[in-house]
């Protein structure tokens, strides 16, 4: 998990990071088994303010 411009930290499974609005974040996946991850937003997410920050 990135967070603005604090060091990496690993999550462990069933752990949680809050986020404060306005933030730049990153998850990545650093294992073998798929990352599921539930985001819970408010105010609610919307396409139209996401910005892909990399090209897959």
């Amino acid at each position: 998990m990135e967070l603005d411009a604090l060091p990496p930290r690993e999550i462990e499974n069933g752990g949680y990071v809050f986020i404060p609005p306005l933030l730049p974040q990153c998850v990545i996946n650093i294992g073998e088994d798929d990352l599921i991850f539930l985001a819970i937003c408010t105010p609610r997410f919307l396409p139209e303010n996401y910005e892909d920050l990399e090209e897959i």
